[in-house]
C-alpha cells in the first residue's frame, strides 16, 4: 500500500467514525470527490495486476452511496420543471444514438478510446461503455439539484478554504519536484515510489532545457488544467500573500512545458488584472512588465524557443488546415478544427454521446451531444448556480475560452465547473471571512 492510498482510507475512515449527520457526510464526500478530481491523476487507490481504481473513481464510488444514503433518509423537493429538463436531456441523448448509430448518418468521427488522428475516422457506432457518459450525467444532475437545497453559504466559504489550502500544497509540491528533478532525480524516484508505489508517469524527461512539473497528475497539461481553476478561484479569494500564491501559480504553470501553459497564464492573468484590487493589480502588471523586459533580452533562451516553435507549428496547421502529422500540439489543433465541423454537420443532437472526441471540452459536447442538449445542460446549470451569485461575464468568457482549446467531456459532468465559477463569483462579508478563518479546520462544516 502507498502512503497516499493510506491517507486515502485514514481520512474516509475518520470521516464517517466523526461526522454522523448523513446530509454533512454528502457535502464533506462531494467536496472531497471534486478536490481529487481537480489535484490528483497520478497513480491508484488499488492496483492489483490489470486492475486498478483511480483516487477519483473510488471517491466517485464513496460519493455515490453518501448520496443515495441522505437522499433516502430525507425529503428533497427539486422543481418539476427541472426535473423535466433532465428528462427531455436523457432523451434527446437516446434519440442522437439511434439517430446517428443504427440509421447511419452521413457523419464522419474519431472514436472516444483511439488516438486522435484523422485516419482512425469512421461512421458513429453504438457502445454500452457509452451508457456511462450518461448516467454520469444523471448522477451530476441530481446531485446539483440536491446541493442546491442543502448547501449554505458557511459551507461554500468551508469549500473554498479547504480547496485552497489543497491548491497551496500541490503548489509547495511542484516547488520540491522542480529542484529534485532537475538536480537530484533518482531521489525524487524514491520518494515519489513511497508516495504512490508507482513512478512510470513522472517522466524525467527534459521540455525545452528544464523538466516539467506534473504536481499530482499524470501529465503537465493536466497539472496546468487544475491550476486554472485553482488560479480563478484564488484571484476572487481574500488569502493572505494572495499575489505570492497567484505569482507561483503562473510560475509553475508556465514551467510545466505545457501546451497550454500559455493560454492558461493568459487567461488567468487577463482575469487578475481584471478582479485584483488596485495595489495588487498594479504589482501584478509591473511584473509582467519586467517578465516581458526580461524575455526580450533572452530571444535564444530554450524556453521561449521551445513554446515559439509549438505555437508556429500550430499555427501553420491551423492556416493550412493540414491534417498530416504526429506532432501532439498540431494534433489538438486538428481535432478541434475537424470535430467543429462536425458539429456543423449536426448541430442539433450531434452525433451521439460518447461518439466522438477531440482536445476540446466545448466542442467534444457540442460535437457529440448537439446544441439542444447543450442548451438544457446550461439551463439546469444556470439554475443551480443563481443560488448563491450571479456568474459574472469575465468569469464565463475565461472558462468557455478554456473549454473550447483544451479539457474532456467529462470536465462537463465533474462538479469542478460549477463550484469553480460559484466560488469565483460569490462575496463574503468581513464577519464570515473571519469566522472561518479563524476556526477552520477539517471535519468542521
Amino acid at each position: 500500500m502507498s502512503f497516499a492510498t493510506g491517507i486515502f482510507f485514514i481520512l474516509y475512515i475518520q470521516l464517517f467514525y466523526k461526522v454522523r449527520n448523513k446530509r454533512k457526510r454528502f457535502l464533506y464526500t462531494l467536496f472531497f470527490h471534486t478536490i481529487l478530481t481537480v489535484f490528483l491523476s497520478v497513480s491508484s487507490v488499488i492496483k492489483i495486476g490489470s486492475f486498478s481504481i483511480a483516487f477519483s473513481d473510488a471517491s466517485l464510488l464513496v460519493l455515490i452511496f453518501t448520496f443515495f444514503a441522505m437522499f433516502l433518509n430525507q425529503r428533497i423537493c427539486i422543481r418539476k420543471e427541472i426535473m423535466y429538463a433532465v428528462l427531455v436531456f436523457i432523451a434527446l441523448i437516446i434519440l442522437s444514438w439511434i439517430i446517428n448509430t443504427i440509421f447511419s448518418r452521413n457523419v464522419l468521427v474519431v472514436p472516444m478510446g483511439k488516438f486522435w488522428e484523422i485516419s482512425n475516422v469512421s461512421k458513429p457506432f453504438f457502445s454500452f461503455t457509452y451508457i456511462n457518459y450518461l448516467v454520469r450525467f444523471i448522477f451530476f444532475f441530481l446531485v446539483l439539484l440536491v446541493s442546491r437545497k442543502i448547501i449554505s453559504r458557511k459551507e461554500l466559504l468551508y469549500f473554498k478554504k479547504l480547496f485552497l489550502n489543497v491548491g497551496k500544497i500541490v503548489l509547495l509540491f511542484g516547488i520540491f519536484e522542480f529542484i529534485t528533478k532537475t538536480y537530484v532525480p533518482n531521489v525524487f524516484s524514491i520518494i515519489v515510489n513511497i508516495l504512490f508505489n508507482d513512478t512510470s508517469n513522472y517522466f524525467i524527461n527534459t521540455r525545452g532545457g528544464i523538466t516539467p512539473i506534473l504536481g499530482f497528475t499524470f501529465e503537465p497539461s493536466q497539472f496546468v488544467w487544475s491550476n486554472l481553476f485553482f488560479g480563478l478561484i484564488l484571484i476572487n479569494s481574500k488569502e493572505k500573500n494572495k499575489l505570492f500564491w497567484f505569482v507561483l501559480t503562473i510560475i509553475e504553470i508556465l514551467i510545466s512545458m505545457s501546451f497550454t501553459s500559455i493560454l492558461v497564464s493568459v487567461i488567468l492573468s487577463v482575469y487578475a488584472i481584471y478582479d485584483f484590487d488596485y495595489r495588487d493589480r498594479i504589482i501584478f502588471i509591473t511584473i509582467i512588465i519586467l517578465a516581458i523586459i526580461c524575455i526580450s533580452f533572452a530571444e535564444n533562451s530554450s524556453i521561449i524557443s521551445y513554446y515559439s516553435d509549438r505555437f508556429q507549428k500550430v499555427q501553420i496547421t491551423a492556416v493550412g488546415k493540414s491534417y498530416e502529422t504526429n506532432i501532439n500540439s498540431e494534433i489538438r489543433i486538428q481535432s478541434i478544427m475537424y470535430t467543429l465541423s462536425q458539429f456543423l454537420y449536426t448541430p442539433f443532437l450531434g452525433s451521439g454521446l460518447g461518439t466522438s472526441y477531440s482536445y476540446s471540452a466545448l466542442v467534444t459536447f457540442l460535437a457529440s451531444c448537439g446544441l439542444c442538449p447543450f442548451l438544457i445542460y446550461i439551463y439546469i446549470f444556470k439554475y443551480f448556480c443563481k443560488k448563491w451569485c450571479n456568474i459574472s461575464l469575465i468569469s464565463s468568457i475565461c472558462c468557455l475560452f478554456a473549454f473550447f482549446f483544451a479539457g474532456a467531456i467529462s470536465d462537463f459532468y465533474t462538479f469542478i465547473l460549477p463550484f469553480c465559477l460559484i466560488l469565483c463569483n460569490i462575496k463574503f462579508n468581513k464577519e464570515e471571512l473571519y469566522d472561518r478563518n479563524s476556526h477552520f479546520k477539517l471535519f468542521d462544516l
